[in-house]
């Protein structure tokens, strides 16, 4: 009975000292979490900059994507045109000398 009522009165000091200790325990705790959102939100702008990069990127090279095509299109049309007219040149005129 003696050992019961020892335990009982250790837990309840326990119990007491730890209420009045824990606004000093929870702070470190409530400044990590905080810490913590402030990290989380500086992440997710970061991550917000970095997709906003990709997609202009993205835009500009399939702007220029495009572009190469069409240039593509347009030196093929040339070459094309001047091998139909190379046999229409003129030969070219010989020296007399």
């Amino acid at each position: 009975m003696a050992k019961v009522i020892l335990k009982k009165a250790g837990a309840a000091a326990t119990q007491s000292v730890l209420r009045e200790l824990m606004p000093d325990i929870q702070k470190p705790f409530d400044a990590l979490a905080d810490e913590i959102r402030r990290m989380d939100a500086r992440i997710e702008a970061l991550d917000e900059r970095v997709r906003d990069g990709f997609e202009r990127h993205l835009a500009v090279i399939n702007e220029i994507n495009n572009k190469l095509i069409r240039l593509d299109g347009k030196m093929e049309g040339y070459m094309e045109a001047m091998r139909l007219l190379q046999p229409l040149r003129p030969a070219s005129r010989k020296r007399v000398g």
